[in-house]
């Protein structure tokens, strides 16, 4: 529920005047639900013109920059006209969505009311292939079929991604799965018609709101933010032992749960480490907030443990699982996703041995998990061989924030934390 969001929110609607003979009303603004959202969109009414509202009714669920948010009525009232009506995205906050009356006996005079601001709304893609896109398809018989880099450029049409004919079924085979199994998260947006005259048969696929920021603020982080890497790799066979001696006394904990509170407690005993960049100055923050990277429909997202280092193993995994669940249903509030001081990105129940993840900003690290892997060691005896299981971390470092020492540091408690999983019991 998000009511005090919404209270905040609903203080900031504009009142119409533009004409008298209008009776007294409210011109309900799109809201921003989220601190960098600046562009959103309806995903759907919950109510329909002419219906009645009484404080506290979810009457739109608003697709912002993270998530598809409820919002609610905070007075009783009569909805009036829908300004922005269902699958209308691109819009900017403030733009006018919805009027609301006092009396049913004005809605009437409303009907065809147009606001003072006119929304902000994208074109849509154009219905007909571009010169240079036919031009292209009308050589291809007698030519070489282009490289995928020597696609036309922008004609106006909405951003998308093109699959070629076929290769889905190709990957998904690959990795032995059925051919009706998503690629990727843009696989199960809907497709546009192919493009006509197109041989190779691609289809269009219209980037979601989300998407476009999603590819705004990791090109803005990685522009703007000096990443550094740091590699440590770490023997896990005692937390998997540890985590199978709590699933016999009946604490169901994951893999994931213990690295969240391993890290947790090291950004607790190197607080360096848990601070951001605010443009001319280090800050650090009082809690250790950790975001966890949840993969839903429309891309990432970062719901956060609040107090990781504080809450316990049980606690983290009931509100991992919580988080998780509800955000890839589009159903966190704003307050759940938005801040946060560390984020992790755990790949390795994918089978990625190693990988590298771009900051979160105005977070300063980001930690890359990968899988644990069987690894044949030179015994403690140093004449014989053993087999470890090692999980290799990759931290992502803001080096304007983290020194090289501060992340070897912190790397290196991880890692005490990670072989030794008893101390993460307190």
């Amino acid at each position: 529920m998000l009511s005090r969001i919404s209270k905040q929110l609903i203080s900031t609607r504009l009142l119409s005047r533009r004409f008298a003979t209008y009776p007294t009303h409210e011109v309900v603004p799109l809201p921003a639900l989220s601190p960098t959202m600046e562009m959103g969109g309806i995903a759907k009414w919950s109510i329909k013109e002419g219906d009645a509202i009484a404080a506290g009714d979810i009457i739109v669920e608003i697709e912002t920059d993270k998530a598809t948010v409820d919002f609610e009525a905070q007075d009783d009232a009569f909805l009036a006209k829908i300004l922005l009506h269902d699958g209308t995205s691109d819009v900017a906050v403030g733009t006018p969505m919805a009027v609301l009356v006092e009396e049913e006996s004005d809605i009437a005079a409303f009907a065809n009311y147009v606001p003072d601001i006119v929304p902000e709304v994208a074109a849509p893609p154009s219905a007909s292939p571009s010169p240079s896109l036919t031009s292209t398809s009308s050589t291809s018989s007698t030519s070489s079929a282009p490289s995928l880099s020597s696609s036309p450029a922008p004609t106006g049409r909405t951003p998308t991604i093109q699959f070629r004919h076929g290769a889905r079924e190709l990957i998904n085979e690959s990795l032995g799965r059925s051919s009706s199994t998503p690629l990727i998260a843009h696989d199960m947006l809907p497709a546009t018609t192919p493009i006509a005259g197109d041989p190779r048969g691609y289809e269009d696929l219209p980037l979601t709101a989300m998407r476009k920021i999603i590819a705004g603020r990791l090109t803005e982080s990685k522009a703007t933010i000096p990443h550094y890497y740091s590699r440590m790799e770490c023997n896990i066979d005692e937390m998997l032992n540890y985590r199978k001696t709590l699933k016999q006394v009946g604490v169901k904990v994951s893999v994931n749960d213990l690295v969240i509170v391993a890290a947790a407690l090291a950004l607790r005993d190197v607080p360096e480490a848990n601070s951001f960049w605010d443009g001319s100055s280090i800050v650090a923050n009082e809690t250790v907030d950790i975001s966890v990277a949840v993969a839903t429909p429309g891309g990432l997202i970062t719901p956060i443990v609040k107090d990781a280092d504080c809450i316990g193993l049980s606690a983290v995994n009931k509100s991992v699982a919580d988080l998780a669940g509800r955000a890839r249903l589009g159903k966190l509030a704003p307050e759940e996703y938005s801040g946060g001081s560390f984020t992790i990105s755990n790949l390795g129940m994918f089978g990625i041995n190693e990988f590298t993840a771009v900051i979160n900003p105005p977070q300063a690290c980001i930690l890359a998990v990968g899988g644990g892997n069987p690894t044949v060691n030179v015994d403690s005896s140093g004449t014989g061989l053993e087999t470890d299981t090692v999980m290799t971390v990759v931290l992502s470092a803001d080096r304007r924030v983290v020194d090289d020492h501060i992340a070897a540091q912190f790397l290196q408690v991880f890692k005490q934390y990670a072989e030794n999983p008893k101390l993460l019991s307190v």
